[in-house]
């Protein structure tokens, strides 16, 4: 009885039974560079018509807070509607964990400057030492 011969040795076998994944990696790390770009760039927010002003630009990269006051939505608090008084207390608690975080105020330009006033009043109280007035770039 004649022997069959291999036409494939079996090392080659084994050197190629691993799957290239440097193009999925290419493709994993392109994805994580496009969010890593965009999700600073993206903000969850309600619709402000800002007045207009001259100021440089705002450093998101810091933990920040950001309150707003819409003629539609009242005060929201980084997105969650409540009232003066609350604010007030959220506030505290923010300003007794750490008193440098930053706190951006987004105001209608047709709300009354008494309401600005006030929320300035509570970040105070409350020993925030950084706030900004957020405008429209002109």
């Amino acid at each position: 009885m004649r022997r069959r011969r291999r036409k494939t040795s079996l090392i080659a076998l084994r050197e190629s039974n691993e799957i290239n994944i440097t193009s999925l990696m290419d493709i994993v790390v392109l994805l994580l560079f496009v969010f890593i770009i965009t999700m600073p760039i993206i903000e969850q927010s309600l619709s402000v018509d800002l007045p207009k002003g001259k100021a440089g630009a705002m450093d998101l990269s810091k933990k920040h807070h950001t309150i707003e006051i819409s003629l539609k939505n009242g005060l929201t608090l980084d997105g969650t509607a409540m009232s003066i008084q609350r604010l007030g207390e959220k506030m505290g608690d923010i300003g007794r964990a750490d008193p440098k975080v930053t706190v951006y105020v987004r105001a209608d330009e047709k709300i009354d400057y008494g309401q600005v006033v006030e929320v300035i009043q509570v970040l105070k109280s409350a020993r925030i030492e950084a706030m900004g007035l957020v405008t429209q770039a002109e």
